[in-house]
């Protein structure tokens, strides 16, 4: 079973290391064959919505009591006093399969009773550590079973992203979400964990992890996360590696793409023989190129009809993926998506737009009066509007020396 973190449960926080593939390998059976074992049949099981409605049926409830406890189940609730003719079984069905599934996994199912005549259910989930003594799951208090139905109720209450969505999990909460053991081709991009939902797991996503505090100055960088992810949903297009979903646990904020990239431009480039990029015919390839142009380019002008500059195009921003698409791999212009970036030292410098670089050497202005020989151009330079009334022969002189002997001539 993959590893997982401390804190907020997550089989995707952990990318595995040699290590820990190494071990895998040797103890599932493929030890001596490769270190990049198939981890498809480990995927952890998580208690889905899906599969909470499918496992939690009357032979599942029936055979986890006993034998007496069976009979209480078509029952009318104690607690009824003739308003509803519901009964345990049918409470437990529509209102509590999770509240049942908690208490059979700490052992004390038979439990169940108590709670519904107590008016427990699904809704009440999940119910904080000081209030679980007030279920009563044992005739005397039993902090230890109390504390082991508060851990447990996190595994049955799952909130799964959706498209679109952000979710900041608590603490406590597990995140389902399976870690995809495959690595791009390109160094630079296996810092982003590639994930799947469970039940999906030919559905892979692209994730990116953020620090939501500086380490060293205490400084939050949440609202700008919140707000820079809020911009580029608004943002949107084709050519632009979009935010699927977003969310925070513990101090970091996370964001979840379905543009998986395989290369960036530069190591696309370096590759030389890039693999999705060789399946294409060799007369097709140079249309591609051209297209990959005109995608670009399209991005670029619906970010700047939008009011918004990239800002940061350079070959380790763009992205390529394993059915050469293009794409930028954000918008340059928002700083939360440039954090924790490497780019190569010249890179910057190289792609940068040209008025961005100030020259560093000195102005020299001449100390003494221009020479007599500079003193008509020095004049007609430096004081213009003056030079212009008293030469007034001269102003049409610079546009009839370059006027052409036939005007037909400028277009060839």
């Amino acid at each position: 079973m993959p590893l997982s973190t401390m804190g907020t449960r997550s089989y995707a926080d952990v990318p595995p290391t040699a290590a820990t593939i190494a071990l895998n390998a040797y103890i599932f059976g493929f030890g001596g064959h490769s270190l990049v074992t198939p981890h498809a049949t480990l995927k952890h099981l998580w208690w889905t919505d899906h599969r909470i409605q499918a496992k939690i049926t009357r032979p599942f409830v029936v055979s986890k009591l006993r034998g007496e406890e069976r009979e209480f189940l078509d029952k009318q609730l104690a607690f009824g006093e003739g308003l509803t003719d519901d009964t345990y079984m049918e409470w437990i069905l529509d209102r509590a399969k999770r509240l049942f599934l908690i208490l059979a996994e700490i052992g004390v199912p038979d439990q169940i009773f108590g709670c519904i005549d107590d008016s427990w259910d699904d809704d009440d989930l999940p119910v904080s550590m000081e209030n679980v003594k007030n279920l009563e799951l044992a005739y005397d208090n039993d902090d230890d079973l109390n504390k082991k139905f508060y851990e447990t109720q996190f595994v049955y209450l799952l909130r799964e992203l959706r498209m679109g969505a952000h979710i900041d999990y608590g603490p406590n909460e597990h995140i389902p979400m399976d870690y995809v053991n495959t690595l791009p081709p390109a160094v630079s991009l296996q810092v982003w964990d590639r994930i799947s939902f469970p039940g999906r797991p030919d559905s892979i996503f692209m994730r990116r992890k953020y620090a939501l505090t500086d380490k060293e100055t205490g400084q939050s960088f949440r609202q700008s996360f919140m707000q820079d992810i809020k911009k580029a949903n608004s943002l949107r297009h084709e050519h632009i590696a979009n935010v699927w979903a977003s969310y925070t646990s513990e101090d970091a904020g996370y964001i979840l793409s379905d543009f998986v990239g395989e290369h960036t431009l530069s190591t696309f480039i370096d590759h030389r023989t890039p693999m999705q990029f060789m399946r294409i015919p060799v007369t097709q390839r140079p249309a591609l190129l051209l297209e990959w142009i005109h995608c670009l380019s399209d991005a670029l002008a619906s970010l700047h009809h939008r009011g918004t500059a990239h800002a940061a195009i350079r070959p380790s921003n763009i992205l390529i993926d394993h059915d050469n698409h293009v794409a930028f791999a954000d918008v340059g212009a928002l700083r939360t998506f440039q954090r924790g970036k490497k780019p190569q030292k010249t890179e910057t410098y190289d792609y940068a737009a040209p008025e961005s670089q100030v020259s560093k050497a000195p102005i020299v202005v001449p100390s003494g009066p221009p020479a007599a020989k500079d003193e008509f151009e020095h004049e007609r330079l430096l004081n213009r509007p003056v030079y212009w009334q008293q030469h007034t022969e001269q102003q049409l002189v610079p546009y009839r020396a370059h006027q052409p002997g036939n005007l037909s001539t400028l277009h060839g």
